[in-house]
């Protein structure tokens, strides 16, 4: 299993990947980044997991921290503060889990865009075919 750095490091190179946009008129570019994109679902949908994880074990770990403190010291802490501490030291976990999240989304969201700009291109092609015959 990665580790959180190396997530967001392969989150990062298919960002760069998802921001260079969607190529134009070119049927072998949208085909080849529809073949990247599919492969960047499953990576991502993987990373999601793993990150989520990750996220849960650094939560874990840190009630496991707040608790013998708490003993130790002798202090009660609420619900809510617990939690918000909790989610405070999980910050970065948390935040590696939420662009695995969304990344997987914007990855979907651009291979659908893929699909309609080869089906738009294949219309026109038959539009133009029919026009041709007529």
């Amino acid at each position: 299993m990665r580790n959180s750095e190396q997530i967001l490091k392969e989150l990062n190179d298919i960002n760069a990947y998802v921001l260079k946009g969607i190529p134009d008129n070119d049927m072998q570019m949208m085909l080849s980044c529809g073949s990247t994109l599919v492969t960047y679902i499953a990576s991502t949908a993987a990373m999601v997991a793993e990150s989520g994880k990750l996220f849960n074990q650094a939560k874990t770990n840190a009630y496991h921290v707040l608790a013998l403190s708490s003993v130790a010291n002798q202090k009660y802490y609420s619900p809510s503060l617990a939690k918000d501490y909790i989610n405070s030291k999980c910050s970065e976990a948390g935040y590696v889990y939420e662009l695995a999240c969304r990344m997987n989304a914007a990855v979907t969201h651009s291979l659908d865009m893929i699909r309609t700009a080869i089906s738009a291109e294949k219309q026109l092609l038959a539009n133009l075919n029919y026009g041709n015959n007529g």
